[in-house]
């Protein structure tokens, strides 16, 4: 694990590296959580376009669209590169249906 963690945000869109392959995700982990010094974030996959299995994307311009009822945990220190982010005008209606997804 490198000395320093990045230091991730909600609504930021991250390469993450993992054997040799490099996929984009949705930072959707709140500040506290962040601000945790352990290896984790909840992510959301991004993809470059829609996928039919996903029932509830976000499209965020330039970037893909992300998937954001396939939530998962992915170690920070792989994250390498941020590409990208969720328009603050959509911070709000993301987290209103990552709540609902979980039930809170």
């Amino acid at each position: 694990m490198p000395d320093q963690l990045p230091e991730l945000s909600f609504g930021e869109v991250w390469v993450h590296l993992t054997a040799g392959t490099k996929l984009p995700y949705l930072v959707v982990s709140g500040q506290t959580y962040n601000a945790l010094d352990e290896d984790n974030a909840i992510v959301v996959p991004v993809r470059p376009g829609s996928d039919p299995r996903a029932v509830v994307e976000e499209h965020l311009p330039e970037v893909g669209v992300a998937q954001l009822d396939r939530l998962q945990s992915l170690s920070r220190s792989s994250m390498i590169e941020k590409i990208g982010e969720l328009g603050a005008d959509r911070h709000g209606a993301v987290t209103r249906r990552l709540r609902n997804l979980i039930g809170v």
